[in-house]
């Protein structure tokens, strides 16, 4: 026998209030220790992946360049971590090319006081020998002059070539 339309409705909706909106409860607890444990994974990852950009940076901040990223999932972060290494290849050949400028440029420096002080010291002490020689028969007084200038010259030539030898000196032997 048919029940009537109203206590059928009534069936419904008490059934429907007891299996239904459990249910919905369920898959949303479901969805959301899903969505928990899916963002914990991933945020585990990222954090990962930033530390070992983070070490690096400090690394390359300290003079290591040895210290590359080597991240290869494909996403933004491998993008700017292969950049950064690229970086740290062109900043440390830079580097290494502002030591060999700077090396030239003191070579070239310790060149020029070599040529202005010791070299015309010693072109002037041998022209003072070379007079002394000549005058050394003839006026004796004169030739010892020559060569008493002819001293002086190599001991002010000593002074610069110990000068330039001090500078030369590496810190850690000074």
């Amino acid at each position: 026998k048919l029940a009537h339309p109203i206590e059928q409705r009534a069936y419904l909706l008490s059934a429907l209030q007891q299996i239904v909106i459990p249910a919905l409860i369920g898959i949303v607890v479901m969805g959301g220790i899903a969505g928990i444990l899916f963002g914990y994974l991933i945020s585990r990852g990222l954090t990962t992946r930033l530390r070992t950009l983070a070490y690096a940076a400090d690394e390359w901040s300290q003079g290591n360049f040895s210290a590359l990223t080597h991240d290869t999932t494909g996403d933004e972060l491998t993008y700017l971590s292969r950049h950064l290494n690229h970086m740290v290849v062109e900043l440390q050949s830079l580097l290494e090319t502002r030591q060999e400028l700077a090396t030239m440029e003191e070579r070239n420096r310790l060149a020029r006081e070599l040529h202005d002080s010791v070299k015309q010291q010693v072109f002037a002490t041998a022209m003072q020998v070379g007079a002394a020689r000549a005058l050394m028969e003839q006026n004796p007084e004169a030739a010892k002059v020559s060569l008493t200038e002819a001293e002086t010259l190599v001991r002010q030539a000593q002074q610069e070539l110990t000068t330039l030898i001090r500078e030369l000196r590496p810190a850690a032997l000074a």
